[in-house]
């Protein structure tokens, strides 16, 4: 069961409107563009998981999608979280293209893509930091001890993973999205110790839900926007263009108010009126 759906982040939208209005003396753009596609690629790679998921039993698993909790002063964001009566599951979800590795020595991962490297944070690393906050933030709030089990999901087909099989830090958290509903299979048959009753699983769902704190994104702050470099006035979804609309004309000389109606009382309907019927020879 879906307790909370996936919603594009309001961060898309406001990317999308920040490149509509960008002066052309903004030499940011590019990075605009390129963390826009980033942020698309996430959204669509979590999106890409739902046919899997839902081949998950409604009445052992609650799903929820994008949460974000605070605990103290930190805040941390899940992709998705698998709630079942005898465990936790938290995904960390990458739509990424193109050759990767990671390194658990020095916590990075490396990704190959038409001749260019570039390196990201450890998924794997990144994920069990959250299962550890979401520990804390459940014992936080008196929630009953129940294991807690993280993988890192790659959608994308186009994903070559180079690490090697042996690699045990790598193998036991690094799933392709096929695969998912095997481990959770395999998560189900290793803990076989009810946590949850059914009341307290649909009871800390919602209260997760509950407790939800969606991130507030100032993009030009971000970006280093000024506000003269954002163009003003009407955007027109025809031509993709912004213009300015002069209304002094009108706040000058303001139209006519249209003849008033005559009153409903005033009004005769034909089916009142007398009829005259003819007789024809």
């Amino acid at each position: 069961m879906i307790v909370k759906e996936h919603k594009p982040p309001d961060i898309i939208f406001k990317l999308e409107a920040l490149l509509k209005r960008l002066s052309k003396y903004y030499n940011g753009g590019h990075e605009i563009e390129i963390q826009l596609a980033k942020y698309r690629a996430g959204y669509n790679g979590e999106m890409s998981l739902a046919y899997y998921l839902k081949q998950l039993p409604v009445k052992e698993y609650v799903i929820i999608h994008d949460l974000r909790l605070c605990h103290q002063s930190t805040c941390f964001q899940i992709d998705t979280v698998i709630l079942h009566k005898n465990f936790i599951l938290i995904l960390e979800v990458k739509n990424i293209s193109g050759d990767i590795y990671i390194d658990t020595t020095y916590n990075q991962m490396t990704r190959t893509l038409n001749g260019t490297t570039e390196v990201f944070p450890d998924p794997i690393l990144q994920s069990s930091n959250q299962r550890k906050n979401l520990e804390r933030w459940l014992m936080g709030n008196k929630c009953p001890a129940i294991p807690i089990e993280n993988l890192v999901v790659f959608t994308n087909p186009n994903t070559y993973i180079k690490n090697s099989p042996q690699d045990q830090s790598v193998f036991r958290r690094l799933v392709r999205s096929p695969k998912l509903l095997f481990y959770i299979q395999d998560y189900s048959k290793s803990y076989q110790t009810p946590i949850f009753t059914p009341k307290q699983l649909s009871k800390w769902s919602n209260f997760l839900v509950k407790n939800h704190s969606p991130k507030s994104y100032d993009v030009l702050k971000q970006f280093n926007v000024s506000q003269t470099e954002i163009l003003t006035g009407v955007y027109c979804v025809h031509c993709q263009q912004v213009s300015t609309y002069d209304l002094t004309p009108l706040i000058k000389t303001p139209p006519s108010p249209p003849d008033k109606p005559a009153p409903l009382s005033s009004r005769k309907h034909n089916s009142l009126l007398p009829h005259t019927h003819k007789r024809i020879p």
